[in-house]
Order: structure tokens, then sequence, then C-alpha cells
């Protein structure tokens, strides 16, 4: 399988509930036996057989011998493969302390990883150590920002009809998180070293409306000049203070920095306040901070204005289930062609491996 020969890390991402996220990375986790040394985790729990939101049957986590598994304590205990434990952390859980344990016997389990990117990293880190040549991150209930290339080096996006029974609709919002997950990398790189001095605490700047120095540890928000200098910032996000940083944006502003999400309002009040000529480019983290409509992305393409990330998503591929929990089913050959027709990544069907 090219995409397991290509990656080492892959995170598995759903559009809503029911996407058939658990069954894609059962069928990835088929793909690698006997060939690499698989790492599994997952932020939020999966592998239990009834779902704990929708209350429907879903399917289990299923692991080969030599897996290692990053998981709670408590689930640890619930699991059905013999699992062997090689490194206890000191990350805690609601569900106990994350466990690294090696897999004696082929079975289902239980995974409980843990619940911010700080730590799975740390947590990937181990599994590395401990033997792992590949590792699967499964994400829980549309927990996008998992496709974030701070946790893995790319990510599988899962769509199922539980999200609309409205094909176009389900085709039009897949295409759409496919775009903005996947926006282009910020190839300037005086813009980029400063934005990362900022976020590092390494620089403040000094705000010429109170004269105080601001470091930016952790929220960040900046606006730079045609000349690519830094002119504003401070510890703070776009969200709620919209109308605010439109009015700062002039004539001779090139990007705006957030650090945190980027969202409608934003772009409505951008749109509406600021002439033609305006021509600024938007830097997001990763695409995982984009809260935007398709009508908005495509006023934005018109004026202009361009959306760009610190760091590229790699998006390596689509699965499709064709299943509703609201026992209703839309042809899957019918998306996957649809879909072809937008997007250049393999778009498949694990159940029935319609490619």
């Amino acid at each position: 399988m090219m995409i397991l020969e290509k990656y080492n890390s892959i995170s598995f991402i759903g559009m809503s509930k029911n996407a058939g996220k658990t069954t894609t990375l059962n069928y990835f986790i088929d793909k690698t036996r006997g060939k690499y040394t698989l790492g599994l985790s997952s932020i939020g729990r999966d592998g239990e057989t009834v779902d704990r939101v929708t209350q429907t049957e879903k399917p289990r986590v299923y692991i080969y011998a030599g897996t290692i598994v990053a998981t709670s304590a408590n689930c640890y205990k619930l699991s059905d493969a013999t699992l062997e434990i090689i490194h206890v952390t000191n990350i805690n859980t609601p569900l106990g302390r994350i466990i690294i344990a090696r897999a004696v016997t082929d079975g289902y389990v239980e995974i409980a990883g843990p619940s911010t990117t700080y730590d799975m990293k740390k947590v990937i880190s181990i599994m590395y150590e401990v033997g792992a040549d590949r590792v699967f991150i499964d994400g829980a209930l549309s927990r996008k920002s998992l496709a974030s290339p701070a946790v893995a080096e790319a990510a599988v996006l899962s769509v199922g009809a539980s999200f609309s029974n409205d094909i176009n609709k389900l085709i039009n919002e897949t295409v759409l998180t496919y775009k903005l997950l996947n926006i282009e990398k910020l190839e300037n790189v005086k813009v980029r070293n400063q934005i990362e001095a900022l976020k590092s605490g390494v620089t403040g700047f000094s705000n010429p409306e109170s004269g105080e120095v601001t470091n930016m540890s952790e929220s960040c928000l900046a606006i730079f000049d045609r000349n690519c200098d830094l002119v504003y910032s401070e510890c703070n996000t776009i969200v709620g203070k919209e109308s605010y940083i439109v009015d700062k944006i002039s004539s001779e502003t090139k990007f705006i920095y957030t650090s945190g999400a980027l969202t409608d309002t934003f772009v409505d009040s951008l749109i509406k306040n600021t002439g033609k000529s305006c021509s600024v480019s938007i830097i997001v983290d990763d695409g995982t901070k984009l809260f935007i409509s398709n009508e908005n992305l495509i006023k934005l393409t018109h004026r202009k204005i361009g959306l760009c990330a610190i760091e590229k998503i790699d998006i390596c591929a689509i699965t499709v289930n064709p299943f509703s929990t609201q026992d209703y089913t839309v042809d899957s050959r019918l998306m996957i062609a649809a879909l072809k027709r937008h997007i250049d990544i393999p778009v498949f069907d694990v159940k029935g491996e319609i490619m």
C-alpha cells in the first residue's frame, strides 16, 4: 500500500460520528500486518462495542500480536488482546495513566490515549523508541485537530452517509473540508521566522497604543506590512475582536496571522469593511483552524485574499461509508466518482474496496 510506504505516522479523522473512521482504521491496521511494527493510540476513547454518544453498535478496533498500544489504565484492563506493559507514562487522564503496552496475542482493544496534542506527541515519541516504525492515531468525534502536522505526517479523512442524507450536501461539505484542511504552506521565510519567534516567546512587540511589550508564548495575533515587517501584535486571537482587527488593516497590510480559529464572522467583517484593493493573506497554524463556509471561501478567492498555513496538512486519502445509522444508504460509487472530480487523492470505500 503506497500510503504506508510514504508516511510513518497517520491520523484518522471523521467528518462526523459514524463516518466509518474505525472501519477505516481497522482496514489500515490489517494492511500493516507482517510488514510494519505498528504503534496505535487515540485522542478520546475508541474500541468500545456501543457508541457512548449515539448508543448505536460500532465496530471494535482489532490488532495483531506485536502491535504497540498507548491507552489508559482502565481501557488496558478491558481489552480482549493480551497486552504486556512496557512503559507507564506520567500522563494522567480521567481513565487512568497512559500505559504503553505490546500485544502478545491478536484481539480487540479499547483505546483511550491522551487528550492534548502536546501529550500525544510525547506518546508517539515513546512508541517509536520502543520499536514502532509506523504510528496510527485515531481521532474522536470530529476532532479534526488530529490532522495537524504537529501530530502526524498525514491524515485520512472519513465521510459517511450519517453526515447527511443529501448526497450533494455530503459531497460539497467533504470537498470544502478537504480544501480547508489542505491549504498551502506559507512560503515567506521572513514572516515565518517572526511568527515562530512570537509563538516561542523569544520576541515581544511594543503595542504603539499602550506602549506595552507583549510576549506571545500562547495565543498570538500579528499584522505585517508590505515589507513583511511586524507592525502590530498582541496576546489574543481574532475571535471576538473581528471589527477591531479589521480597523487596523490598511493598504500597507500584507499578512494577518492568528494562532486561533478563523471564522465566518471575521471573513464577513473583512470583506464588508475593506476595499477591493485589499489583497492581504491570512495565516493560520494549519487548516484545522479554518471554520469558514464555502460561500466565504469563494468570496475570499474573488477578492484575492489568500489563505495559507505555517504547516501544511497532507490529506493522503478519503474513505467513504455509504451506510447511515438512520437506516438509509447512498451509492458509494456515485459518491466516489463525484469526489474524484474535485479531489486528486485516493478516494475509496474500504468495506467494498471500491476505488
